[in-house]
């Protein structure tokens, strides 16, 4: 049982470990707010005019990293229209930045997730935004997040490093 005072000095070290952590950058935060309801609305359109002309999306099944989508209209035609009709929704679980790159760690969830019988699953998007604009995000799963890990195992997902021998 924990004394008060070693409750108190784990509970000090919680609260300073988080103020420690980077906070994302309130400009990428909000423009990737405004993203993530374009995507929630289904809007293929809007949630790809957040890109560059020339920006990348890699490391989906959509995009993968051996044929990344490159530009505003493959990332709109072959990654967003995809994931509107299987009905993408959004929910971020926690934000940080580092100069030009914020890193989203969200829940997400659609028709392929609930048709496997999970209920969501971890994704992690590192984003670099550059002018306002995302210029490109790599996209992984969170492979520590159980459900996350049998989600990609029931649909047959091994790591990147073994997807690609």
């Amino acid at each position: 049982m924990l004394t008060s005072i070693a409750k108190f000095v784990l509970a000090f070290g919680l609260i300073m470990a988080a103020a420690a952590a980077p906070a994302a950058d309130p400009k990428q935060d909000a423009l990737y707010a405004a993203y993530e309801r374009a995507i929630n609305s289904g809007d293929a359109d809007a949630a790809s005019a957040f890109f560059a002309i020339d920006g990348v999306i890699r490391g989906t099944r959509f995009c993968p990293a051996d044929n990344p989508c490159v530009g505003r209209e493959a990332v709109r035609d072959r990654f967003y229209k995809p994931l509107v009709q299987l009905g993408l929704r959004l929910s971020p679980l926690d934000a940080k930045s580092e100069g030009d790159t914020l890193t989203v760690r969200l829940e997400a969830r659609n028709k392929a997730v609930s048709n496997a019988n999970f209920s969501r699953v971890i994704i992690i998007d590192r984003i670099v935004v550059r002018d306002g604009m995302f210029r490109s995000i790599d996209t992984g799963y969170d492979r520590s997040d159980i459900e996350t890990a049998q989600f990609l195992a029931s649909v047959s997902m091994p790591p990147p490093a073994q997807a690609a021998k």
